[in-house]
């Protein structure tokens, strides 16, 4: 698809492997913090310029009002069940599993888990349960039914390139606690997920995000 991608290689790899989830207070003194900062820049190029001068896996993501530019940081398992881990400049974390949002760290509040009893399939009913931090600290637990329903491929414009995609509506009603609205846009046959806009828990601020190049192969 002319997006290629390189992973973080050696030392720095394993730096960032070896960072926590929720960040660190050391971090802008580690190599890995140094080379992310120079990576990643000071915000003066637009993120679509920067995605493309990096050669490294990427992504465009939205969260509490803040866009940034995330770099891959850590990457295991197979395609179709594979977890990833991204990291902002500003030390901003976010967890994907099979492409959707798991997790969250250095946001006020932090998406813990999002788990799904069963695979999102269209023309079924299947359980969510997210699990999240507010900005005082205390874990909180919602449990909700969601149906899935797919639309025929239109071109999406994604920072570094034009794709025929899938958009899918996913409808979560959590109990007691309203409803919830999400998007993805996915390939037609490979079913990756490339984009999507999801509400991690009942009310919560939408977390945004769209692939720049990918961590799998074309």
């Amino acid at each position: 698809m002319g997006v290629g991608v390189r992973h973080w290689q050696g030392p720095l790899m394993m730096a960032l492997v070896a960072l926590p989830l929720a960040g660190c207070s050391q971090f802008g003194s580690t190599l890995a913090g140094r080379t992310l900062q120079d990576a990643l820049g000071d915000g003066e190029a637009t993120h679509r310029e920067r995605a493309r001068e990096l050669p490294y896996a990427s992504l465009v993501a939205q969260m509490e009002g803040n866009r940034s530019l995330l770099v891959l940081a850590y990457h295991n398992g197979e395609a179709g069940g594979d977890t990833t881990l991204w990291q902002a400049r500003d030390r901003a974390t976010l967890a994907l599993e099979q492409g959707w949002p798991a997790s969250t760290a250095g946001f006020t509040s932090n998406l813990l888990s999002l788990n799904y009893a069963s695979p999102p399939q269209e023309g079924s009913r299947y359980r969510v349960r997210a699990h999240w931090e507010d900005a005082e600290g205390l874990d909180h637990l919602s449990i909700g039914q969601a149906t899935l329903e797919c639309h025929a491929p239109a071109p999406l414009e994604l920072p570094l390139i034009e794709l025929e995609l899938e958009r899918c509506e996913e409808r979560v009603e959590w109990q007691d606690a309203g409803t919830s609205h999400n998007t993805l846009w996915r390939h037609p046959v490979s079913k990756r997920i490339w984009a999507g806009e999801l509400e991690p828990w009942p009310d919560a601020q939408t977390i945004e995000w769209q692939v720049a190049r990918p961590w799998w192969e074309s």
